[in-house]
């Protein structure tokens, strides 16, 4: 029999269709083969086939993770070649055993990306999301390469090599990893003469990987400052000197066997070495003690007093200053001081998290309609991020009522 050419041209039109909307569904569907949730069942699965265990370490907060997931864990050339040659686990790191798994592979940002033997080992890492497609088939080719992953860079340093070409590297691939150890960077410095503390190759890794106010770049750092100024502009070396210094201060506040006359002195030292913004970082120490002893009260009024002085364009600080006070204060003047800062930071950046604190303030000052109003917006702004509308929606039911 026959067909018409009519005909033929109907039958191919609908072969090809068909065949587009095959591809177009395998392609929906080539993601990485991730395990969820499930650290025992990819150890016994990574044992029978060989492989190491790829792990994505995220939180339901964490943007970045959110993205990746969306963006390239679905791309055909990643998820073939992470499924070709890892098992991959997916952990959420505030639930179940993600919680000690945290603990155990000292995973403090997110996203952290691990590589992991089958007993459990750590063999590489890297943290943040990349957004070229190849970084992460590299990274996939770094942890399976014997010579360059992590693991084999641990051993040779455990090993005794404290070569100038050899620390170097190691502290980027500890920078990439986010494990920037302290010895390392001392161990840097060691070879290093007083000209060379000064070229931009070490100022380079002080500024990314030096934590610390007492090392020996650290201290040529304040010594030299204007010198530093000189050479790679007054906002990058005051803002270094600035956040080691408060990273100093908030390790005195957590520490166990905490002084208050310590914590004083170190404060005082700060003020007399005029370390670029001190009022700040005296200020922060200050309220950072208050909450870790729950003097929340004094915390509030402190806060209220002080804060906008010093941090009206930093949105991050505002809003946290705000969350708190709405928690810890019932006093009107300090809600209404606290509702600024949330006004002030949504201004400055607009996020869900951000109008969810002005929402609820605005419902304890008695402002309903606005807080309703305001709760609508989260679930607006919530859904456009990707997150999970469910306790938002219940915020927003507790203001109707």
């Amino acid at each position: 029999m026959r067909l018409t050419k009519n005909i033929q041209m109907k039958v191919l039109s609908s072969f090809l269709f068909t065949l587009l909307i095959s591809i177009f569904t395998m392609a929906q569907d080539n993601s990485i083969e991730f395990i969820d949730n499930d650290f025992a069942k990819a150890k016994e699965v990574a044992k029978k086939s060989g492989k190491l265990i790829f792990v994505d370490a995220y939180t339901t907060w964490c943007g970045p993770c959110k993205w990746m997931a969306a963006n390239k864990f679905i791309n055909d050339t990643i998820a073939e070649f992470y499924n070709k040659n890892f098992i991959s686990l997916k952990m959420d790191m505030e639930k179940g055993d993600g919680k000690e798994m945290a603990k155990s592979y000292n995973v403090r940002a997110y996203p952290t990306l691990l590589f992991l033997d089958a007993e459990g080992n750590l063999v590489h890492r890297k943290v943040g999301a990349s957004r070229k497609n190849k970084d992460y088939t590299d990274l996939g080719l770094i942890a399976l390469n014997p010579y360059e992953n992590l693991a084999a860079y641990n051993k040779v340093w455990e090993e005794g090599d404290r070569s100038a070409g050899f620390v170097k590297t190691y502290l980027n691939k500890l920078g990439t990893a986010g494990v920037v150890s302290k010895d390392v960077v001392s161990a840097f410095y060691a070879n290093l003469n007083e000209e060379q503390l000064m070229d931009e190759g070490t100022w380079n890794i002080i500024s990314r990987y030096d934590k610390s106010v007492d090392s020996k770049g650290m201290v040529n750092l304040l010594a030299k400052k204007d010198a530093y100024i000189a050479l790679y502009g007054q906002e990058k070396v005051e803002k270094k000197l600035h956040q080691n210094y408060l990273t100093y201060i908030y390790s005195k506040v957590n520490t166990r066997d905490f002084s208050m006359k310590e914590m004083e002195l170190t404060m005082i030292d700060i003020k007399k070495k005029q370390i670029p913004y001190w009022q700040k970082i005296i200020l922060l120490g200050d309220l950072a003690h208050l909450q870790k002893t729950k003097k929340y009260k004094e915390y509030c009024e402190v806060v209220t007093d002080d804060a906008g002085e010093y941090f009206n364009e930093d949105a991050g600080l505002l809003n946290r200053f705000a969350w708190n006070v709405f928690e810890w204060s019932d006093k009107n003047k300090e809600l209404e001081i606290a509702l600024a800062w949330a006004k002030r930071s949504l201004e400055l950046q607009e996020h869900s998290a951000v109008q969810d604190t002005y929402a609820n303030l605005l419902n304890k000052l008695g402002r309903k309609n606005e807080a309703i109003a305001a709760g609508e917006k989260v679930l607006e702004m919530v859904k456009k991020e990707g997150g999970d509308v469910a306790a938002y929606e219940k915020t927003l039911e507790s203001f109707k009522k």
